[in-house]
């Protein structure tokens, strides 16, 4: 009498040499339908077009008559020039190398470093770094301290 290990052993033979034979069938079949039939009973695989890109891309073109964003002082929408010759009506957008940095979080150690913000940009510095036309004397729990004696506090934000 054989022992039930056995039996569950033996079973499972089957099973997989069943699972096995199937499998083979399966990839023998799809084999013999990728290959190109040599009775000539198939009609040959649809031909397809490719797609063409049109030979000139066309776009419409934009009469400007004036700026938009311009104001119209100086008679701008007669076609004059805009504003004055001195530039006094110019306005330009705020000198992103004029924002000061900001000292968001420190780690002291060893090698202390900030986090710093400069113009919207985090950027991890260490004591050597260059930093505003300066460059970094130390890193303490208050802030960042420069070479030129000017003190960088650290801001706190809490949620």
């Amino acid at each position: 009498m054989r022992s039930r290990r056995t039996a569950k052993r033996s079973a499972a033979r089957r099973c997989l040499a069943f699972a096995s034979a199937i499998v083979l069938l399966l990839a023998l079949g799809a084999l013999r339908s990728a290959l190109p039939a040599e009775g000539g009973d198939e009609s040959p695989p649809p031909e397809f077009d490719a797609p063409v890109a049109p030979q000139q891309l066309r776009f419409p073109t934009i009469l400007i008559r004036r700026d938009p964003f311009a104001s119209d002082i100086g008679g701008a929408a007669g076609g004059a020039p805009l504003g004055g010759d001195d530039g006094a009506d110019i306005v330009l957008p705020p000198n992103a190398a004029a924002v000061a940095p900001v000292v968001r979080a420190v780690i002291l150690g060893a090698a202390p470093k900030a986090l710093i913000e400069v113009a919207g940009r985090p950027i991890v510095v260490g004591i050597g770094t260059p930093l505003a036309n300066s460059v970094i004397a130390g890193i303490s729990e208050s802030g960042i301290l420069l070479r030129d004696g000017e003190s960088l506090r650290l801001t706190e934000r809490r949620p």
